[in-house]
């Protein structure tokens, strides 16, 4: 799966990323640190690529935005602890891998993953 990790998560998740058979790449290597978070959504959908972040604003983006893509892997974990989480975090790309592709939210939290399919099609 192709993934841009946003500004608010470490590099350091990327080689974790990379190691589980994922591409992933973080945004400081592409973009401007300070980008609005809609060209980090832009840049995903010409790249087909997930949001990986711990902001909620990406959400609130697709959601208000009524987009089908990109899909957003939210991570709610302070950033300290998320070391602890990507075991978890792997697990769920691999889990909800098919709804990732289809356009999906993927909520991860120390207890529990969350799944919400975006379908904005009309009709």
């Amino acid at each position: 799966m192709k993934l841009i990790v946003d500004m608010n998560l470490s590099p350091d998740v990327v080689p974790v990323l990379l190691e589980a058979g994922h591409e992933a790449i973080h945004w400081s290597t592409i973009g401007r640190p300070d980008a609005p978070d809609t060209e980090i959504l832009a840049w995903a959908v010409n790249h087909e690529a997930v949001v990986m972040t711990l902001d909620h604003d990406f959400t609130d983006l697709v959601i208000t935005g009524r987009l089908n893509l990109p899909s957003i892997v939210l991570i709610q974990v302070k950033w300290s602890l998320i070391d602890d989480l990507m075991p978890g975090i792997i697990r769920a790309l691999a889990a909800h891998a098919e709804a990732l592709r289809q356009g999906a939210i993927v909520v991860v939290d120390p207890l529990r993953q969350r799944v919400r399919l975006l379908d904005f099609s009309e009709g």
